[in-house]
């Protein structure tokens, strides 16, 4: 499942990423546009965004597929 981002705030859902990118170009995006993964920086930082998630039957929830990759914060523990 994917959420497709607006500036941060959820606009929408798709059983896809694919079907997520081709609403963007209902509302302006260009439909060519190459997608590239998202950085450290908020999501409200970005116009679009898509976050994939996956059910999990343990919990009976959902669950963000990917992480922010922590960084070093300079020797701090």
């Amino acid at each position: 499942m994917t959420v497709l981002m607006h500036h941060g705030e959820p606009h929408a859902v798709y059983a896809s990423r694919k079907d997520a990118h081709a609403d963007t170009a209902t509302h302006g995006y260009p439909a060519d546009h190459v997608w590239t993964p998202c950085d450290e920086r908020p999501a409200a930082a970005f116009t679009w965004r898509c976050e994939a998630f996956t059910y999990n039957p343990a919990s009976h929830g959902f669950h963000r597929v990917s992480w922010a990759v922590p960084r070093a914060l300079d020797g701090a523990a």
